[in-house]
């Protein structure tokens, strides 16, 4: 009976467990993924900042000239 009790208890922590790994795997992936989108837009404000800098200094330019 008290082993029957044990085995029962060590099948409910391994399931629990195996749970929380799926679990844990999706939000690895989920986090991975916004990093991913993260940094994309950094790159895509990078090279806005660019382009909005070589206007200015086109503007500048010209107004010399």
């Amino acid at each position: 009976m008290e082993l029957e009790i044990y085995r029962q208890t060590i099948i409910k922590t391994v399931s629990e467990v195996r749970e929380m790994e799926i679990v844990l795997n999706r939000t690895a992936k989920l986090y991975m993924e916004a990093l991913k989108e993260r940094k994309q837009m950094i790159n895509q404000w990078m090279q806005s900042v660019n382009i909005l800098r070589q206007r200015d200094n086109d503007i500048q330019n010209g107004l010399r000239v």
